[in-house]
């Protein structure tokens, strides 16, 4: 009986001899931006993009491999709308081009912001709408581009060697 107890206060003693642990700071970690698009398609038929939270947008849309693809490089999207895919890193969304009929309205909101037009759209059937908001935005149609634009009248134009007719805003 004696050794039992002789065992217990040695482990005992051990625990009392035990470091202090240190504490730690507790500190934040800020995350990457999250501005998000909204897509959605009106009357059934139309796509529009909105930038809802006024930063310096990087617009594109293309054909690529029979889809037309609308992309923006600094935001991403938060859904895509029916009829659409919404690419892995969520900054595009695309759709077959034969199965869409409809327009495509870009509403860039706030910021300085620029919308590139792909030659490969020389071949698109549908209307493509632009309302560049407050900043300074510019329409870029990639040469060999030819297309019929509608734009806010704030915005600038390089054509860089494409061709443009321009429509009044309605």
């Amino acid at each position: 009986m004696g050794q039992f107890s002789k065992k217990v206060r040695k482990q005992s003693a051990n625990k009392s001899r035990q470091v202090p642990r240190r504490s730690r700071r507790l500190s934040m970690e800020s995350l990457e931006d999250r501005c998000m698009l909204a897509a959605a398609i009106l009357d059934g038929l139309n796509l529009v993009v909105t930038d809802n939270d006024g930063v310096n947008n990087e617009f594109s849309i293309r054909l690529s491999g029979g889809d037309i693809v609308v992309a923006d490089a600094n935001s991403t999207f938060d859904a895509a709308p029916a009829g659409w895919t919404l690419s892995g890193d969520g900054h595009s969304i695309s759709r077959d081009v034969a199965g869409f009929s409809g327009s495509i309205t870009v509403n860039a909101g706030g910021g300085d912001d620029a919308l590139t037009l792909d030659t490969t759209l020389s071949t698109f059937a549908g209307d493509i709408f632009v309302d560049g908001g407050a900043g300074a935005d510019q329409v870029v149609v990639e040469e060999g581009a030819t297309l019929t634009l509608t734009v806010d009248p704030s915005a600038d134009i390089d054509l860089q060697g494409g061709n443009l007719t321009l429509a009044p805003e309605l």
